[in-house]
Formats: C-alpha cells, sequence, structure tokens
C-alpha cells in the first residue's frame, strides 16, 4: 500500500514537472535555444541581450555578427518579431501540431519592397523534411482575367514580391502582394485587376487552408 502511495506522488510529480516543461516552452524560449545559423546573423548572446532589452522597455540595439544593429519589436508567448539589419525583419511563431510544436520562421528582406521567405523546423530546431507550406507561384497570383491574358501581368511584373506575415494567436498566414509598392500609379493601375492583392490561410495542426 505504502509502496503504491509513492509511486503514485511520483507519477503527479513527474506529470507536473512536464506540465511546467510545456508551459516554458514560449517563442522567447526557442528563440533563445536557436541553434547558431537558425535564426541568420544573431548569435546566442546577440538574442538573449534583446530580450533583456526588450524586457527593461529600452529601445537599444544589439549587435548582430556583422556588427549592424538588431532590435526585438514585440515579444508574446507564441510570437515574436525583430530586426535582424537594416533591410532584414524576422518573425518566429510557436505553431502546436498533433505531436510535436512547428516553428515558423518569416524572413522579410526589404530591398527596397518587402519579399519574404518562410522556414519550418520542428520543437528540436530540425528544418522539417517536407514543409507544411510553399509559397504561391507566380500564376497563384493571377485573377481569372489574369490568367486568361497574363501578358501585361508578366510586361509590367517580371516577378512578384509577397510579404508574410502570422498572426500566432489567429492561427493565421497573411501574404501581401506588394506589386503596388512595387509599381507606379500608373502602371499598377494597369495590372490591378489581373492579380490577386492578397491571400490568408488559416493554420490549424500544421495544415495551411486558403480562406
Amino acid at each position: 500500500m505504502k509502496n503504491d502511495i509513492f509511486r503514485y506522488i511520483a507519477l503527479v510529480c513527474a506529470a507536473l514537472s512536464f506540465a511546467v516543461q510545456g508551459q516554458a516552452r514560449t517563442a522567447a524560449d526557442f528563440f533563445k535555444s536557436a541553434p547558431e545559423g537558425r535564426i541568420a546573423l544573431l548569435p546566442a548572446a546577440a538574442r538573449l541581450d534583446m530580450i533583456d532589452y526588450f524586457d527593461f522597455g529600452s529601445d537599444h540595439d544589439s549587435k548582430n555578427a556583422l556588427n549592424g544593429l538588431a532590435r526585438l519589436t514585440r515579444m508574446a508567448d507564441t510570437e515574436m518579431a525583430f530586426v535582424v539589419d537594416n533591410d532584414i525583419d524576422m518573425q518566429l511563431v510557436v505553431l502546436p501540431v498533433k505531436n510535436d510544436t512547428m516553428l515558423a520562421v518569416v524572413t522579410t528582406i526589404h530591398s527596397p519592397v518587402a519579399d519574404s521567405s518562410i522556414e519550418f523546423f520542428d520543437s528540436s530546431w530540425n528544418r522539417l523534411r517536407r514543409a507544411p507550406f510553399v509559397m504561391p507561384a507566380y500564376k497563384d497570383w493571377l485573377t481569372a482575367e489574369g490568367k486568361r491574358d497574363p501578358t501585361p501581368v508578366e510586361m509590367y511584373l517580371p516577378f512578384l514580391s509577397v510579404k508574410a506575415s502570422f498572426d500566432a494567436d489567429a492561427r493565421q498566414l497573411t501574404l501581401e502582394n506588394m506589386a503596388g509598392e512595387y509599381l507606379d500609379e500608373q502602371d499598377y493601375k494597369k495590372v490591378k485587376d489581373l492579380i490577386i492583392p492578397q491571400k490568408k490561410y488559416d493554420v490549424s495542426a500544421g495544415r495551411f487552408v486558403l480562406k
């Protein structure tokens, strides 16, 4: 009987320990634990400095690996945003999946129009062998009219810049077509009705569903 009681207490303690560990795995925890190179230009020391400055309400910049300026701009349990260099913004998002936690890292380069890429990792920062989401291809941004005759779009937009951002709490990914910032007003009017301005995806259990 006594052994059963001790076994029960041990199991409860173990369960509480796992629960505490699970609650502790915030975006900041993953940000701190990222292996070198997973978050471009930000060594571990710089990441720790960025969090400290943010926690103290300071707008002081940290130094990235190239002595450029880096700064944390937003931090929540499931998401954080930060400036890596003058022309590079990043976002780290924690997305729960069925048996693990998935990390999404958005890198947005302003050159000068914002253009984003997204990488996906498991909770141990291993890159996922099969990405759960791939950025839409050029043709996927054409409206029905644009698909019938894509010539004007191809003439004025040899490539498309797309800005990505997650709303972790709402489980939503938004992609914004940046053609309006790339083209002048007159040229944009010529292609405006031929391209899709924005795409939104519901993100649930690791699946991305276009809204």
